[in-house]
């Protein structure tokens, strides 16, 4: 009897236990300092631009008060430089970036510009050096109790299943290569070429797509259609080639032209899905494009469960579970909507797939 398909939806929470960073701490001297811990590490001196400007924008409650609006705005001030908004970022910037390097003489367009290419490199660098020892070290995956939960999870994956995941980093590709998950293997769609050794045909794939790109993809050239998935973190060596969806308005045209194929299919096998988990994703307030696009999805699935797992008392889970409430008819013993009050790392150790699958609403 064929298994029936339970959907995983990953966000940032789904990392966190594995040490990656919230959206809330992305940009700071935290992260800041572990990325000097990847190979090839970015210029600490431009890294701390970053963190200056977005510190100081944040502190005067000018155009950013998180990450993600830093993130957008800055890539908007670097696309349009003469604007009123691009001025006033550019002479924030002008600050850290003249204590580092005096009498550069560099113009406001090349400040935005280099400045938005370091904060991309940032953004890669934070979604890879958590995981640098894991890369060097797969026993680590294998063997770690923090790990384990996640090893767990992956060896309950059925060929049925659906892996979306909103994250950049390679914590499902480290999992797909444990020697504990023999014959699991993440894959994605056709438009990334793969440069290292295909799968095994004897393991069994487990459909996994990276919605917003990854840090082991990389363009051919900085605006090329092509782009191959190097097996490695390496978008914060090329952050110019790489493929990630960066807040701004590039999030929205890589979604809709570079992984067009890989969004198509996703949506569509989570249209059939049984089961819908929500791990450590939460739908962010500028993720408007993936809100639409996955609740009209679900839409089409009335009768499937949907489970919400982003931590005790996050203040997050009620936004979602009435934003899913929508997808779901006026008949309540159809479906079942579960907030599961508990961390990514604590679900994966204990859950059920066929209660995942079985749930059903309760008066």
């Amino acid at each position: 009897m064929p298994y029936e398909s339970v959907a995983w939806i990953l966000g940032a929470g789904f990392s966190k236990a594995l040490g990656g960073p919230l959206l809330n701490e992305l940009i700071s001297d935290r992260i800041r300092h572990s990325l000097q811990n990847i190979e090839t590490p970015p210029d600490d001196s431009l890294s701390c631009c970053v963190t200056e400007l977005f510190e100081d924008g944040r502190k005067r409650g000018l155009l950013w008060q998180d990450a993600e609006q830093f993130l957008e705005m800055l890539e908007i001030a670097a696309n349009n430089h003469k604007s009123a908004t691009s001025t006033l970022i550019a002479s924030l910037a002008r600050t850290p970036y003249e204590k580092r390097f005096p009498n550069s003489g560099i113009d406001a367009k090349g400040l935005l510009v280099k400045i938005h290419t370091e904060a991309v490199r940032f953004v890669a660098g934070a979604c890879t050096s958590f995981l640098s020892a894991a890369e060097g070290n797969p026993d680590i995956v294998s063997n770690s109790e923090r790990w384990e939960p996640f090893v767990k999870w992956a060896q309950s994956l059925e060929t049925t299943d659906t892996v979306i995941t909103f994250n950049y980093d390679r914590s499902l590709a480290l999992l797909g290569a444990s020697e504990t998950c023999p014959r699991l293997d993440f894959s994605v769609p056709p438009r990334v070429t793969r440069i290292a050794h295909e799968p095994s045909p004897a393991r069994r794939s487990v459909k996994a797509y990276h919605m917003h790109g990854s840090v082991a993809w990389t363009r051919a050239s900085a605006d090329s259609e092509r782009f191959v998935d190097e097996e490695r973190a390496v978008a914060h060596e090329n952050p110019e080639r790489a493929v990630l969806g960066i807040p701004g308005v590039g999030k929205k045209a890589l979604a809709q032209g570079h992984l067009k194929g890989i969004w198509d299919e996703a949506l569509t096998r989570l249209a059939s899905a049984k089961a819908v988990v929500f791990v450590g994703y939460r739908f962010p307030e500028t993720d408007n494009m993936a809100k639409r696009a996955l609740l009209g999805a679900l839409k089409a699935q009335t009768d499937s469960s949907l489970h919400i797992v982003l931590g005790p008392n996050s203040p997050d889970a009620a936004r979602l579970r009435r934003m899913l409430e929508w997808t779901r008819p006026a008949r309540k013993d159809i479906s079942v909507i579960t907030d599961h009050q508990m961390f990514a790392q604590d679900f994966m150790a204990v859950f059920d797939r066929q209660v995942l699958i079985n749930a059903k609403w309760k008066p």
